[in-house]
């Protein structure tokens, strides 16, 4: 029985090993997914210059910013359509009135 044995050891060390990888390579997946999606930020502001061809960035931290980057060379700046708007505070409803008893 001891040839048996001494086949299942380097078998079993041979699946844990491959195990450690296949979590280790999850593991690195998951962390460069995560990098990815917090190495981007979305901008509030986009210029837009005057070239031929549509030109755009969007990389603009402020409307003043991006004005000082278009002018001299030409361009506009508008607001990045790919952020969520903020909504202003609901106004809340009017006051009912009860009548007289």
């Amino acid at each position: 029985m001891t040839g048996g044995a001494s086949r299942r050891g380097p078998v079993a060390a041979r699946a844990l090993l491959l195990a450690g990888l296949a979590i280790t390579a999850g593991l690195d997946v998951a962390a460069a997914a995560g990098a990815r999606s917090q190495a981007a930020p979305v901008w509030p502001w986009c210029a837009e210059y005057d070239m031929e061809g549509a030109v755009v960035n969007c990389g603009f931290a402020s409307r003043e910013q991006c004005l000082a980057t278009v002018s001299g060379v030409g361009g506009g700046c508008r607001p990045n359509r790919a952020v969520m708007p903020v909504r202003p505070d609901p106004v809340p409803p009017p006051e009912r009135r009860r009548p007289p008893s």
